[in-house]
This record gives structure tokens, sequence and C-alpha cells, in this order.
């Protein structure tokens, strides 16, 4: 085995590396962990493939994360499938039609349209070829000689790239990387597009001729000028982002470099480090206009670490609270980068759907009117921006280096409280967000179904019709009063966390507000909070509808089990139920009775309330058949599968879900993200995880099964929802059920219902 590579590696890095190839001839990287809980592995294959795992055209990568103590059991069970693989008879038929039910999901997906109608323009190729599969391609007599076939051609040692991380010493991971995968076989197996993406709009695509030509023309440009400035500025921006990369999920990270590994022409040494470090560009000297192009002061310089690195979170504090805005911050103590993180919360009075359409209009217009003056100087600072729009209202996300990040910010707000749009922007602006709207009755069905229930569930969403309403009538004027109105009386709720001081907080807080242009901030007690109706025990509440699309064959059912108002023992037992019931729904509804491609779970806390959830999708089944097999279930199979565990069995799940809860953040992002949800979710509750933590100390089997009973299993006590959204060939049959009630109007249904508490940022 070759130790002698050394691995490139961050100045932020504090882990260890080894690169060691095996006689069979794998390629591995193993990494050194100290302050993680678990770990992980991610194994490549240099070949296209067709696994379940994560599927590319140059590789197939199959990867895993687990609690550390458990490491070495996983990796005997991983290595086993490229060792011996059991490929019974019966197997390949069976996801045949999971096969086939993606390929469905993804018949009317645009981005998948797009993507292969850029792989037609390559004649003769491979590429060309049908590669995702259906009934009609794959349920073939010779399918499994096949399969085994392609296993035996190209799982072969040398196209294979393995890494492996955890807290475990390099040694012990280089002994378990060579005791479970020295034994796959060694076949000697011999085997880069380029992309322009451009948005198109109607004129465009009308004259997409004349765009390629200037693409082509623009080629021969740089072909003849000079453009190292712009090299030498990615070269900066990309010194800096190595200089200070943070860590990202175990799994992912793991994940990535053994695609990595299948680029052939990467030096092993380089395997972290080849998209960030740049070698001097070898052109001549840069033309004297040219440097005029240069932005001044927008690259990061000081990396300066502003608070010691004690490794201990930091609690957020409220450091400002003035002219209707309130600043919470901590400073980053453990992650050792130049980072900082800046969440905007803008709460106000609004509350027709004409005022959060235009809200939404708004969002789409702000990127128009940043792009020039500032999102370039914000991308040559490595600055990134999310605008959201979810249920508990718009927030603002901004991250970057915290050298440049508050100037920006200031310079962000001082437009768009001014907000300066063309009649020409806003017409731009409104064509895309009616295209947007529009466009949504085609998204995925599971997605489809969930956006069509949202507006029965919360006093502050309405439908997309009304959205499409008030675009197609508001003018510009209305518009550009409304959004300088609504600046002038927002109030904000921030969250600020990373390398910045406590006098640097407060020197953007007092700066904010002036740069804003004649803030008049709206009183508490007019702010209007998002709201959950309170579903009604022992009713079942169907909303039922068909496809705009009449060529979804995809049909889709969503059933909710509302649990009730947030509180640390919901909070707790939904997230153990989702543990405790995902693989068995899924091996259930997917694998046995062959439902549909898509069978999930979720344990949802939006506005502070908890629900459950269970989704199928299928391309063969309806609606009505979907809820039945979802119900019965419930009522038989999950029951007895809940009964059957003994309470040590229990304890393994409180056990795994208390290390999740406990779990350090791996990076400056993910933390801040953690800072956010406690005062989104969990209303400022900081001391959240640790009370999960300890009630679950406390969750016997009989609680499980209390809270299974309550608000699940028994009809009379449970409050759900049943989203049923019908595809092609399937029609709507009238509900005979007197507990069964028919969802038509949001409205009507809002106004004859309860709602919840309303959910607060904070407390």
């Amino acid at each position: 085995m070759n130790n002698k590579v050394e691995i490139d590696k961050s100045p932020s890095d504090y882990r260890e590396y080894r690169y060691v190839k095996l006689e069979n001839g794998i390629s591995v990287l193993l990494i050194h962990d100290e302050q993680e809980q678990q770990s992980a592995a991610s194994l490549s294959v240099g070949n296209g493939g067709s696994y379940n795992g994560d599927t590319g055209y140059f590789c197939t990568s199959y990867y895993f994360k687990i609690n550390q103590q458990h490491l070495e059991q996983a990796l005997d069970r991983f290595s086993s499938f490229f060792i011996s693989p059991l490929f019974t008879k019966d197997a390949p038929h069976r996801e045949v039609n999971a096969v086939n039910s993606e390929y469905q999901a993804n018949v009317q997906n645009d981005n998948v349209h797009s993507f292969y109608a850029t792989l037609m323009s390559f004649d003769d190729h491979p590429l060309t070829m049908f590669n995702c599969g259906s009934l009609e391609t794959l349920n073939k007599a010779d399918l499994h000689s096949k399969m085994v076939e392609f296993y035996h051609k190209y799982y072969s040692a040398n196209l294979m790239n393995l890494v492996i991380i955890g807290p475990q010493s390099l040694d012990e991971l280089e002994k378990l990387a060579t005791s479970y995968f020295s034994s796959i076989k060694n076949n000697n197996v011999n085997v880069e597009f380029f992309f322009i993406d451009i948005a198109l709009t109607e004129k465009g695509l009308e004259n997409y001729d004349a765009i390629i030509g200037h693409i082509y023309n623009y080629i021969e440009l740089m072909k003849k000028v000079d453009v190292s400035y712009l090299y030498d500025e990615k070269q900066q921006l990309q010194h800096s982002s190595w200089a200070a990369i943070g860590k990202s999920d175990l799994m992912t990270y793991a994940e990535t470099i053994s695609k990595h590994f299948c680029i052939n022409s990467i030096e092993r040494g380089d395997i972290l480090s080849f998209e960030y470090i740049f070698e001097s560009f070898n052109t001549k000297q840069y033309q004297e206009i040219l440097n005029c192009f240069n932005p001044e002061n927008a690259i990061p310089e000081n990396f300066d670490i502003k608070s010691e690195q004690t490794n201990v979170v930091q609690p957020l504090d409220k450091l400002f609270d003035e002219q209707g805005i309130t600043v919470l911050f901590s400073p980053d103590t453990q992650f050792n980068t130049p980072l900082a993180n800046f969440y905007f919360k803008f709460n106000s009075s609004i509350a027709t759907a004409r005022q959060l359409t235009m809200v939404y209009l708004l969002k789409k217009c702000a990127k128009i009117l940043l792009n020039e003056d500032v999102r370039y100087f914000a991308l040559m600072s490595g600055t990134k921006f999310k605008w959201e729009i979810t249920l508990t209202g718009v927030s603002y996300r901004i991250r970057g280096f915290n050298d440049k990040i508050a100037p920006i910010i200031l310079d962000i707000f001082s437009k768009l409280s001014t907000f300066d749009l063309s009649e020409i922007q806003f017409q731009l602006a409104v064509a895309k967000a009616l295209e947007k709207k529009r466009n949504t009755a085609f998204c995925s069905p599971i997605d489809h179904g969930l956006n069509q229930i949202r507006p029965f569930l919360c006093n502050t969403i309405f439908g997309t019709a009304e959205d499409i309403h008030v675009l197609e009538s508001v003018d510009y004027q209305e518009f550009l009063y409304f959004v300088r109105h609504y600046f002038k009386t927002m109030n904000i709720q921030s969250v600020i966390t990373g390398n910045l001081s406590r006098e640097e907080v407060l020197n953007f807080s007092n700066q904010l507000p002036k740069v804003m242009n004649e803030r008049r901030p709206s009183p508490k007690c007019d702010i209007l909070y998002p709201r959950s109706v309170e579903l009604t025990q022992g009713k079942r509440y169907h909303l039922r509808q068909t496809f705009v699309d009449e060529n979804q064959v995809n049909s889709v059912c969503i059933a909710y089990f509302q649990v009730g108002k947030g509180s640390v023992e919901l909070y707790s037992m939904g997230m153990l139920y989702d543990q405790l019931i995902y693989s068995s729904f899924f091996s259930e509804l997917r694998t046995k009775q062959q439902l549909g491609y898509i069978v999930e779970t979720a344990s949802d806390k939006e506005l502070a309330t908890v629900h459950l959830r269970v989704q199928v999708q299928s391309d063969t089944k309806d609606p009505e058949y979907l809820f039945d097999r979802i119900d019965e279930y419930i009522q038989q199979g999950l029951k007895e599968e809940l009964n059957a565990l003994d309470e040590s069995e229990i304890q393994k799940y409180v056990t795994s879900l208390q290390e999740i809860l406990l779990q350090k953040k791996p990076n400056n992002r993910r933390q801040a993200l953690e800072y956010t949800q406690i005062t989104q979710t969990y209303e400022g509750d900081q001391k959240i995880r640790q009370k999960q933590v300890d009630y679950l100390s406390t969750v016997k089997k009989c609680d499980v099964l209390d809270f299974f009973e309550q608000y699940v299993l028994n009809k009379e006590k449970r409050k759900m929802v049943v989203v049923q959204i019908y595809g092609r060939g399937h029609k709507i049959n009238p509900i005979n059920d007197p507990n069964a009630i028919e969802l038509t109007d949001p409205v009507e249904f809002k106004s004859s219902i309860g709602l919840y508490p309303p959910f607060c940022l904070t407390k």
C-alpha cells in the first residue's frame, strides 16, 4: 500500500488525512476527526450505474452515516454489497416498478426536459440514449443475467474510491478499510462536458438562434482579449474561501470526496484543494484599461478571528431593540473561520392576499434591482443571499466574510427602502412571477399536494389563483407605493452570528435604521403573526383534486396527523415517532406492496404546531387505494410492529435521537441555521435541545404506544387531513363516511374553525 501522498488541506482544517491504495487497487482516503460523534463512509465506482445511492454519468456513489461505535459492523455489511451481492432472482424485477415510478415522476419535469434536450445535441453519442429506465425497457426476461454481467464487468476494485471519516485514529480506519475492502476483485477495467446555461425570456426563446450566435461571438472575443483580471479575481476569492473553509455534513463530505476521486486528472494530494487553489494565470501583463474593471475593496482581506475559540456554543444575546429593529447576537467561538451570518425576519401588518402577493413580487424585483449595483461586488466578496417566503413569513438570509458583509447589507437595505425600480424592470419581474405561479401546477406531484393544502392550514396563506389574479392586475405605481410603505413600517427581527465583535454588531444595528428611508415602524399590536388551524378531534378532512396537467400519470396521497401546539414533549415524541415508523412504512408500502417510488414520512413543526405526515406517490394506484393501504397498515401492521418492540429496542431509538439532538453542528452556517430554527420554530427557547434530551430519558414503551393510540391510531381521537391528488385515468368518487369532511374553499373553512395561538419569532 502507498501511504506517501501528502494531502493539501485548508489552514482552518484541523482534521488528519491519510491516502492509501489497497493491494486490489481501491483508492482510499481516511479522515480522522476527533470532534465527531458519528462516522461516515462513501464508495464511488467509476462508471455510470443504476442503483439507489447516487447515480451519475461517470460514477455511482453509495454512502451512509452512523453512530461511531457501530462503524465496524456497518462497514462489514457495506463492503459485502460489493464483495458478494445477493442478486436474488426476484429482486431486479421488483425494483423495475420502482424505477418506472421514478421515470414517471420525471416525465413532466422541465429541468429533466432541458437536460435531455442538451444531451440530444451530441449526435450518435451514448449520452443520447435513454438512461433512466421504464417498464417497457427494463422488464425483460434476461434482466437478472444482464445485471449480474454488468456487476462483474464494471464493479472492479481499480475503479472504486473509498472515503471513511470518523473519530477513530487513522491507524484504526486503515485497518478497517484493509480488513473489509481488500477482498473486492480487481478486474483491471479500463474505461467533459462543458455546458452553457442561459435563462431565456419569451422573446429570447423566439430568437434563440441569434443568442447562440452571440455566444460564439463572445467565445471568439475571449480568444483575443486578456481576461486574466477575471481569473485573478476568482483566484483571490477562492483563496479566501479555501483559507476559511468550514466543515460540512459528515456523509456529504465523504460522498463528495469519493466522487472527486473518479476524476482521474486530479492529483491525489490535491483532492481537497483542487477546486480552490488556482495556479498563476500564464498570459501577458494586464492591459491597462482592463485594470479599471477591478472592483475596489471588494475581495476580503482581514481574516482575524474576533473571539476566543473555546469550543463552547454561545447563547444568543439581545444587543439592540430600537425603532422596530431587534438584534440577537452570538459570536463564533468554535469554528475559527472569518465568516458571518445575518438573518432578517420581516414582520408587518399585511394581511390580504393582494398585499402578500406583492411581497412575493418584491422578492422577484429585489434581485433585478440589486443585480448591477450590489450583486457583483457581493459575489467578489463571497457573499451569498437567500430571500425566503415561508409559512412563518418573509425573511432574508445573508452569509459571507465578516470583513465585507456589513457594508454590503447596509447598501442592500438602503436600495430596498428607496426602491428605485424602473417600469420596464417592474414589467419583467411581473412576467417572471406570473410564469412561476402558473407553473406551480406542473411541479412535482408531492409538492403540488403540499402546496394545495397549505391555504387551508394557515391563516396567512392564500391560493395560487389569488396570486395570479393580483399579478395580472397590479400596476407600477401601486406596487412602488406598497413596497416603500412596507419597508418604512415593517418590524425587523435579526439573528446575527459568526466572526464579529459585539461592538461591530452594535455599530451595524445603529446604522441600519439610518440607511432606511423615513422609518415609521408599526406598533407591535398591529403585527400579524401566522397561525395554524386547530382541527376537530375525530374528524377526517379530505382535499381531493385532479391535476391541472392532463398528462400527469402519478397520483398522490398525503396523510396529516395533527398532534397539537408545540411543547418539549410533543416535539420530542414527534421526532421519535418519525424515526420509529419510517423504515416500516417504506418496507411495507414501497418494497412489499409496490405502491410507488416515493414513500415518505415526516414530523413537521411549522408555526410551533406538531404534525406527523405520511405521503405516497404512485403511477399505478389511485389516491383512494393509497389512503386505504396507509390506514390499513396503521391499524394492523404498524400497530403490531410497535407492540412487538421490547423496552430495549425502544431505548435504542431514544438514544439515537438524543445523540442527534446533542450533535455539535459541523460549521458556522449550520450553527446559524440552528439559531434561526430555535427562534422561528421553538419561539426562542435556547435550551430546547437539552430539554428534549432530558424528556426522552423518561420515555418508555408505554409512552410510545399511548402517543400512537391518541394521535394516529384511534379514529375517534385523532385529527386528520388527507390530501388526494388524482392523476390521469383516476376519477374522484363520493366519500361515504359521516366523519369525513370535504375541503373545497380555504376561506370558508378557516372562518369555521379555531386557530392555535399566534406564532412569534421569540418569546
